[in-house]
């Protein structure tokens, strides 16, 4: 009760949590005899069966008041999600040499295929002794790869399905599902109503990149997923600190860390504020969280910057004239010069504006991409763009609305949402990746608006307005 959803009753919630236990087991036992038969396609129908059976039994664990009909329209998207994700994966990333397995250069897929192996192969050394040399590439194999984090998710999957990627990406596909669920338990904890939240979910399950990452071998589906427990975990401890609580909490970070380090500094300002925030009405809390957000994102991209970057001495000039200057080359979207701005305590006021520019509307204007599954890529993240956009402009507008009075869990949210958008800012290559994980924070404050017609036609006019006047700059220069 505490994180705000209603419990279905107690023999119903048994029977969904046997049925999901019932279902894994079957998966585990029917992988085990066909593995020794190495009939891939078999193995992933069957991981596909086990996959939207047990999204079935959670969706009636986790989300029991969700109207029937959706709840078959979701399983019914899932499929067709799960479907086209393995028919886009297998057609351009998946490359077979007889019985060999190998995996596209393209993207990060192939970084985290080897880091797999290298995991299955520690497992294989102290346990099976398989050989997995007779089912993928000898290159493949990395001499020194991290088993740790997503690694380890991916070479567990590889030990009970063999070295299948087809069955890593069913999975991402099923993260996704969950990080959607977890997502429609957030909107209901931050108060909205049934309808706004089932209208939330549905909206989320619509978004272009949340479908792009979790059809690849990428750990971002894996770190959504994190994230989200650790949020609801969070607001849960706020309300009744207990020491189930807690210790969720704890392996939750302790799992985020070596995923994605930085993710975990919008967590820590949430405990830590959340207790003085929450409990009363407090502007000077908001304003508290938001300093202390900041000092920390500064104070670690700072020491980033003084350890990992070759260039941190950027001419000192205005963020407009670094936006303006930066050419787009090879479909990307000023990709060569930001890399070149790494913020830090000096040139934050001109790095962080250009570098936000850059991670609103990558890859606007498309002026590259020659392989199908670059066309391919940048249509999905043309439309990725004006999504997201479509809710940034929908937050002021929001805010400036007196007649939707926020909650201060949604307040609370909303911060959360701002400060993982502001990750991208700070470290890493700033990219459209790094996005996807900002929008059921949006959703959870700009639901109320996104139902008013005028509103959301609005916010959706603005966005594609500014999308035109960048481009259209563009081509004057």
């Amino acid at each position: 009760m505490s994180l705000g959803y209603k419990k279905g009753n107690h023999e119903a919630n048994t029977k969904n949590t046997f049925f999901i236990a019932l279902v894994t087991a079957a998966w585990l036992v029917l992988c085990a005899i066909l593995k020794n038969t190495s009939n891939d396609q078999a193995i992933t129908i069957v991981t596909v069966a086990a996959v939207l059976c047990a999204s079935y039994f959670l969706s009636n664990l986790w989300v029991p008041h969700l109207p029937p009909k959706l709840k078959w329209v979701l399983l019914g998207v899932l499929a067709l999600k799960l479907l086209g994700s393995l028919a886009y994966f297998d057609h351009f990333f998946v490359i077979r040499h007889g019985s060999t397995v190998d995996i596209s250069a393209y993207g990060d897929s192939i970084t985290h295929h080897k880091a797999a192996l290298e995991f299955l192969n520690i497992w294989n050394k102290y346990h099976m002794q398989w050989d997995i040399g007779s089912r993928c590439m000898q290159n493949q194999v990395p001499t020194a790869v991290s088993s740790w984090g997503y690694a380890a998710f991916l070479g567990s999957i590889y030990v009970i399905t063999g070295i299948i990627p087809e069955a890593g990406i069913v999975f991402n596909g099923f993260l996704a599902f969950v990080f959607c669920l977890m997502s429609y338990r957030l909107f209901i904890v931050a108060g909205l109503s049934d309808r706004l939240a089932a209208t939330g979910l549905v909206i989320l399950s619509a978004c272009p990149a949340l479908w792009l990452w979790s059809s690849l071998l990428y750990k971002d589906t894996f770190i959504f997923a994190v994230v989200m427990a650790c949020v609801l975990a969070m607001l849960k401890l706020s309300e009744k600190c207990t020491a189930i609580t807690v210790v969720l909490v704890i392996l939750l970070l302790v799992l985020l860390l070596p995923l994605r380090y930085a993710y975990a500094a919008p967590l820590l300002v949430l405990l830590v504020c959340s207790p003085f925030y929450l409990q009363k009405i407090s502007v000077r809390g908001t304003v508290a969280a938001m300093l202390v957000a900041a000092a920390i994102l500064l104070a670690l991209a700072s020491v980033q910057a003084q350890f990992n970057l070759t260039n941190s001495c950027a001419p000192i000039v205005s963020s407009a004239a670094i936006v303006m200057d930066l050419k787009p080359a090879g479909g990307n979207f000023m990709s060569h010069g930001i890399g070149s701005i790494p913020p830090n305590f000096f040139n934050f006021w001109y790095a962080l504006p250009a570098r936000a520019v850059y991670i609103l509307l990558i890859p606007m204007p498309w002026f590259g991409g020659n392989l199908p599954v670059e066309k391919l890529d940048y249509i999905i993240s043309h439309l990725d763009t004006v999504y997201d956009m479509v809710l940034f402009f929908a937050v002021p507008i929001m805010a400036l609305q007196r007649k939707y009075k926020t909650t201060r869990k949604q307040d609370a949210v909303l911060a959360v949402g701002l400060m993982y958008f502001a990750i991208p800012l700070f470290f890493f290559f700033p990219g459209r990746r790094y996005m996807t994980i900002v929008v059921p924070f949006l959703l959870a404050y700009t639901l109320p608006l996104l139902l008013q017609r005028n509103r959301a036609i609005l916010s959706a006019v603005l966005a594609i307005a500014f999308i035109a006047v960048v481009q259209i700059t563009y081509m004057i220069k």
